[in-house]
């Protein structure tokens, strides 16, 4: 007689979709081959949502026999589903998708903010990290935007990136008079310093840089672009929004603001 032994091994996890699967490592002729000490995984789908996984093992049994194993599954399965069904296991998994649910909510609460420039340079607070910005102490920056952006819809990363230091500094209460900021557009990045109307006649989409720029001026960030850059892109000076500059020259930004003591985020 066939020896045929069950066991069970509980898995902790939760997963959308139950399988009913079954694994033989067969050759070509299954029916007439043996398969000594083969493993059966079975996956049984639960009403709860929950999985148990059921191994069979088969000791020096033939193929043609996996139906007797087939049989002891199917019992075993129906005494898992009504354990799982009555009403103390439907309570603990509704508490567990509960928890699983106010630890996600709580967890997104606690990471990424927007301090000052809402929607735009999302920051996380590390309150035990190094080099913290001092709130006393005056912070003069130039940043060097050249990027391009992904795709004419979407806003450039370096403008983006411009709006995280500011909310960086915010993070750590620095006040805004303690704050200087400059970012010059050029080479990639020179197209977001268009207009509206002629950001869309260009690529048919407004023009999503925008609001972005109008947030950095409210927060006290000065925006320049390449006037070099703008003639080499074929963009009039007129077509500039009107919160942007037009310098002579990226260069000539980087250098002025440098020897006035501005530090270079590139």
């Amino acid at each position: 007689m066939h020896q045929v032994a069950l066991q069970s091994l509980s898995l902790p996890q939760v997963i959308p979709e139950a399988l009913v699967s079954s694994r033989i490592s067969s050759g070509d002729n299954p029916q007439d081959q043996a398969f000594p000490n083969t493993s059966l995984p079975f996956y049984a789908s639960c009403g709860s949502g929950m999985l148990s996984r059921l191994r069979v093992i088969l000791v020096n049994q033939p193929y043609s026999k996996t139906l007797l194993a087939q049989k002891a599954f199917c019992a075993y399965k129906q005494e898992v589903q009504m354990k799982l069904n009555s009403a103390f296991g439907k309570s603990c998994i509704a508490l567990g998708f509960s928890l699983a649910l106010a630890g996600i909510a709580v967890a997104s609460e606690q990471e990424w903010q927007y301090p000052l420039i809402q929607g735009y340079g999302k920051v996380l607070p590390l309150p035990n990290s190094a080099l913290r910005p001092n709130p006393n102490r005056e912070a003069k920056i130039v940043v060097n935007v050249v990027r391009p952006m992904n795709s004419p819809a979407e806003v450039n990363p370096g403008l983006d990136r411009v709006a995280r230091l500011v909310n960086l500094f915010a993070l750590s209460k620095v006040p805004p008079e303690k704050l200087k900021i400059v970012a010059v557009l050029h080479g990639g990045a020179t197209a977001a310093s268009l207009d509206s109307a002629h950001y869309r006649e260009k690529y048919q989409v407004d023009n999503p840089n925008i609001k972005l720029i109008e947030a950095l001026k409210r927060a006290g960030v000065s925006v320049y672009v390449c006037g070099q850059a703008v003639a080499h892109s074929g963009f009039g000076q007129s077509w500039i929004n009107r919160d942007v500059s037009v310098a002579l020259s990226a260069m000539m930004v980087l250098v002025h603001y440098q020897n006035e003591g501005y530090a270079l985020v590139e």
